[in-house]
């Protein structure tokens, strides 16, 4: 047990330090995620439609809720008056004259009242010959956070140790279990780059095949992952060894 958790200190301070030469050295991770064209403009447009903090995805499943949105008071009926009476009286003789020459129209003119009737339902409807599916629609899987994102709050760093703390620890342990058929030091690291590979294919690998993310942002993102568990690997295999004993 104190091979594991000394493994899983200096396994998890190596991937600690690779993540932050990760991002905040090589270039890779920047060429992949570019700055949103008028970013300030989407940015505001989502604070003035006050949307939640979540995960969005559009076009949306139908059975997604909506985002949250400011609400507005329906406006109250104003009173009767002599004026709104002739108004009322107005519009139904307006109606009962609309009614009788709708029943004139032609089955030419049948498209036309299709067309007025969509517009009704849904504005900028498009004609019920144009194809609506998602395909003709732009997709988007946005992560948005209402509140904001302080750069110089130490939660997330010290939450990233524990982290990595915890799942170097948990690779050492699983080494340990096995170590009986993987004696030498290359094959004790290739287990632990194996379970790096893993996280990468269902995370990662996974996210670019269902939610379509881009090529070139999932392999700089696995290929980060597996770098830095062979170099956490490297000293787990260091420390987590078979005894000399047991090898003679």
């Amino acid at each position: 047990m104190k091979k594991i958790l000394v493994a899983g200190v200096l396994g998890g301070i190596t991937v600690y330090i690779w993540g932050a030469f990760s991002w905040m050295v090589l270039p890779w991770h920047n060429a992949t995620i570019p700055q949103m064209p008028q970013g300030a403009t989407v940015s505001q447009t989502l604070v003035d439609l006050e949307v939640g903090s979540g995960v969005y995805m559009y076009p949306e499943e139908e059975h997604a809720e909506a985002a949250p949105v400011a609400e507005t008071k329906p406006a109250e009926p104003a009173e009767a008056t002599e004026s709104t009476m002739a108004e009322m009286a107005y519009s139904e003789e307006s109606a009962e004259a609309v009614e009788e020459s709708s029943s004139e129209i032609g089955a030419a003119e049948a498209p036309v009242a299709e067309a007025v009737v969509a517009s009704k339902e849904g504005v900028g409807a498009p004609a019920a010959t144009e194809t609506t599916g998602p395909a003709n629609k732009p997709y988007i899987f946005m992560l948005y956070v209402a509140e904001g994102f302080d750069a110089a709050d130490p939660t997330p760093f010290i939450n990233g140790f524990i982290l990595a703390f915890v799942t170097a620890s948990l690779a050492a342990y699983l080494l340990s279990l096995v170590m009986g058929s993987f004696a030498g030091f290359s094959q004790r690291l290739t287990f632990v780059v194996l379970i790096g590979l893993f996280a990468a294919l269902v995370s990662h690998v996974s996210a670019w095949n269902w939610m379509l993310f881009p090529t070139n942002y999932t392999v700089v993102m696995a290929l980060d992952l597996i770098i830095g568990w062979a170099l956490a690997g490297a000293v787990i295999a260091w420390i987590i060894k078979p005894e000399e004993a047991a090898i003679a």
